[in-house]
């Protein structure tokens, strides 16, 4: 399994955070180092593909044999979700993790390329592999405290699109984290409930857990926190 790379999560980040880089030599040579390292990942868990050919989702990974073997190197320049749709059923919760924290870190970069990067990195593995993160709690906090900080208008996009990813996929842990986190109603909590309130998915995943904390009820086992909490709900 993957798991005998440690860092892989670390290395994904790296290589995708400069497949779309200004320089092109520089983004060609991330993109084919991805391949490489998709490849070795590949021929590695080859005999547990041909025994089980489907993935963590159910689904029948043709897409292996079809446009990446086709479209050889090439495939992930410029292509972070490709990136994550090849890597994304591969990695461990734990190198998932190491992933979005190392988005999560370049969402600030002076580069503006790379800060632009990290979030479709950010959007991009959140929506494909969000179910399987650990640490929801301190992903969501490190993304409130970012948010203030991210100057970039299409990096902040991208970052309050991935909070809607979350809240589709894990819908009352990101609700009672996210009132958790913004008692005090500043400009960021009013950022993150508009952009859930505004996109459609979200917008109907959200309503019942919140009604219920309204009520004063525990919306599932799932959800964190005491079943009593008096957060309040910020004002969107």
């Amino acid at each position: 399994t993957t798991a005998d790379f440690s860092l892989l999560g670390q290395l994904v980040a790296l290589l995708g955070l400069h497949v779309g880089d200004t320089s092109e030599e520089v983004g060609q040579m991330s993109a084919e180092a991805a391949y490489h390292l998709h490849h070795l990942i590949m021929s590695k868990l080859a005999k547990e593909m041909e025994e089980k050919p489907k993935n963590k989702k159910g689904n029948i990974v043709n897409w292996l044999r079809e446009d990446f073997f086709f479209s050889g190197p090439t495939i992930f320049y410029n292509n972070v979700s490709k990136m994550a749709k090849a890597f994304g059923e591969h990695l461990s919760p734990s190198q998932i993790n190491d992933l979005i924290l190392k988005a999560l870190e370049a969402l600030t970069d002076p580069d503006k390329n790379i800060s632009h990067t990290a979030g479709l990195l950010l959007n991009s593995f959140l929506e494909e592999c969000g179910m399987e993160m650990e640490e929801l709690p301190m992903i969501l906090k490190e993304i409130y405290m970012r948010l203030p900080k991210i100057s970039d208008p299409a990096t902040k996009q991208q970052t309050l699109k991935a909070v809607c990813h979350l809240a589709s996929k894990r819908v009352n842990k990101v609700v009672d984290i996210l009132l958790e986190s913004s008692v005090a109603c500043d400009g960021t909590a009013r950022e993150l409930w508009r952009a859930l309130a505004e996109d459609p998915y979200a917008n109907l995943k959200i309503m019942k857990p919140l009604l219920k904390r309204l009520q004063n009820e525990d919306p599932t086992t799932e959800a964190f926190g005491r079943r009593n909490s008096q957060s309040i709900m910020p004002i969107a």
